[in-house]
């Protein structure tokens, strides 16, 4: 992750995936926008949408298009624009099936079954877990929806990114590198950093890291995923 340069990769195309191998590694979005999902040989694109942030919910995934629109897919590859809601930056899936945005106007929303607005919070990022959702807010600290409105969470972790699963908490700071947060207390994992983060349902991190690669905290240090490059990844739920 901290000098390793990748130029070229040839992602195998493959057999469609089960539905157990879809859920196994994160989902990826290629250095050209396309949207890559785990096969047994490695990873193959999803049909010819272009995105910037995705998520993937019972096995649907759900992508920022290029033009900041919603648009949910198949496993054919077939993409169709989601029309009940306006342009967004970012978008994460809950362990329950539930899935987040942030609007283009920073606000939090859910779908519930149609888009409604979480409270007045705002900030660049949002992630659930199990009966748990969580923001970046515009101060940089790692905020928590209660139900009814959001609590500081943490207000010494400042980050750019959280991510959330299997009950952990994770941001990337403001120096990029990996932190694992709770309400009292954060701890840096390792010594290198990240563009993107994900977490898994057991609650292991995967990063972008600067090379564009996939890694994985082994729970010691950082490990590379095979030969995959991205700019961004989500994790199925």
């Amino acid at each position: 992750m901290k000098t390793l340069r990748v130029l070229v990769v040839f992602l195998l195309m493959a057999a469609p995936a089960s539905a157990q191998l879809l859920t196994s590694r994160p989902w990826v979005v290629g250095l050209d926008y396309g949207i890559y999902y785990p096969t047994n040989t490695g990873y193959s694109r999803l049909g010819l949408g272009a995105c910037t942030d995705l998520a993937v919910c019972g096995g649907v995934p759900y992508v920022i298009g290029t033009d900041s629109q919603i648009w949910q897919g198949d496993m054919k590859g077939n993409w169709m624009p989601r029309m009940d809601f306006p342009r967004c930056q970012r978008i994460s899936a809950g362990p329950d099936g539930s899935l987040y945005a942030i609007g283009a106007d920073s606000g939090v929303y859910r779908l519930l079954p149609t888009w409604a607005r979480l409270g007045l919070g705002m900030g660049p990022d949002v992630a659930a877990d199990e009966d748990a959702v969580y923001v970046i807010g515009t101060d940089r600290c790692v905020w928590q929806w209660n139900g009814i409105s959001w609590s500081p969470y943490n207000v010494f972790a400042h980050g750019q990114r959280v991510a959330a699963g299997g009950g952990q908490v994770y941001i990337l700071g403001m120096d990029n590198a990996v932190y694992s947060v709770t309400q009292g207390s954060q701890a840096r994992l390792g010594w290198s950093v990240g563009r993107e983060i994900a977490v898994s349902n057991d609650g292991t991190p995967y990063v972008i890291g600067l090379d564009n690669g996939v890694w994985r905290w082994d729970g010691a240090d950082w490990k590379r995923q095979g030969y995959v490059i991205g700019q961004n990844l989500c994790w199925p739920r």
